[in-house]
């Protein structure tokens, strides 16, 4: 597809009407304060596992410590200077450059999941995989809610390869929609081809990284530990300044 072309099945939104500002306060101010504390004090008397060696290294370059096992403790005041180079909000982009999603805004932003494995189909009631034509709607209707900020797959196709999952699941949206999307992917050398498909879509990395219109979506796994591939992730996306949604 040429750049600046419309995808295939893409409609253009129309004028969006003016959108009511709600809000849902989970926390107080205080409730999410004893969060924060309970936080720093796991990480710095019990500490993480971390599963990388480069990204153990550079953690303790920083100053973690060794704790029990191959556990490592992260002092508050190494906590704090991390969180203040934090910026202060995410801005997200549509396909054509406009602000999608602004985390410092009023308005609460919406956006379907990922990760699931069977699809309830509408049309014949059956409980089947996802397949790749699933992703494709997904992304079509995505793009017509007009309530839906951010789009996603919903599912992993189940008619494409394990490591193309990720990758094929990435190309069926950028042809159906022109909302902003958050992708998963198997492992770093995945995500890498991902980045790579979406930065040619926006002209390049450095153009991908001022007006970002994907995310990677990753994290640690319970309890306490992070694999080696999501600390790849993380660096592959920090060192071109692209977003990531760290669960």
């Amino acid at each position: 597809m040429r750049r600046g072309r419309k995808p295939r099945g893409v409609q253009r939104d129309a004028a969006p009407r003016p959108r009511k500002r709600l809000s849902m306060r989970v926390f107080s101010g205080e409730d999410c304060e004893r969060i924060h504390q309970a936080a720093l004090r796991i990480m710095g008397e019990r500490g993480l596992r971390v599963f990388d060696a480069d990204t153990r290294d550079m953690l303790i370059r920083r100053g973690c410590r060794d704790g029990d096992g191959d556990f490592l403790r992260f002092d508050v005041d190494l906590v704090a200077s991390a969180l203040s180079t934090v910026p202060r909000n995410l801005v997200l982009y549509d396909r054509d450059g406009a602000v999608a999603v602004d985390t410092d805004g009023d308005l609460p932003r919406f956006a379907p999941g990922l990760n699931c494995s069977d699809i309830l189909d509408h049309r014949t009631g059956e409980h089947r995989p996802f397949t790749l034509r699933d992703i494709s709607e997904v992304g079509r209707l995505c793009q017509r809610l007009e309530h839906i900020d951010v789009a996603s797959g919903l599912g992993y196709p189940a008619d494409v390869e394990a490591e193309e999952e990720g990758l094929e699941t990435v190309r069926a949206l950028l042809e159906t929609t022109r909302k902003p999307f958050a992708f998963i992917g198997h492992d770093e050398v995945e995500v890498g081809r991902i980045w790579e498909l979406v930065a040619d879509r926006a002209g390049g990395m450095e153009a991908l990284a001022e007006r970002p219109f994907a995310m990677d979506s990753t994290g640690p796994v319970s309890p306490l530990k992070i694999s080696q591939e999501a600390c790849r992730r993380v660096r592959l996306a920090a060192r071109r300044r692209l977003p990531v949604v760290w669960y």
